[in-house]
């Protein structure tokens, strides 16, 4: 649902979705400094639950943003144009 947020609001967010990036990226670290022979299948499912936790944080944070813009800007056609972007680019074969 759609939320009215002042500029505060939504530095405040974006602040939010770098932590929650940040977190990704130290999670990421984690799983890439252990030596994948040296540690078993549950710290191994832990390691990327982990950075799957905190992927969602970022969608979650950015899907908030959005919905502060949302009224602002047309969401959904900038929703097409990045994808239509990202496919000009190559970045994705099929799916969004």
């Amino acid at each position: 649902p759609r939320c009215t947020c002042t500029a505060p609001y939504m530095l405040n967010q974006a602040g939010k979705i770098a932590e929650e990036a940040r977190e990704v990226a130290c999670a990421v670290r984690l799983y890439k400094d252990h030596d994948q022979d040296a540690f078993d299948a549950r710290e191994h499912a832990r390691l990327v639950n982990a950075i799957a936790m905190e992927t969602m944080d970022v969608i979650h944070a950015a899907e908030t943003m959005l919905r502060m813009l949302d009224g602002l800007v047309d969401v959904d056609g900038i929703r097409d144009a990045v994808v239509w972007k990202n496919r000009q680019r190559g970045y994705y074969e099929g799916g969004e």
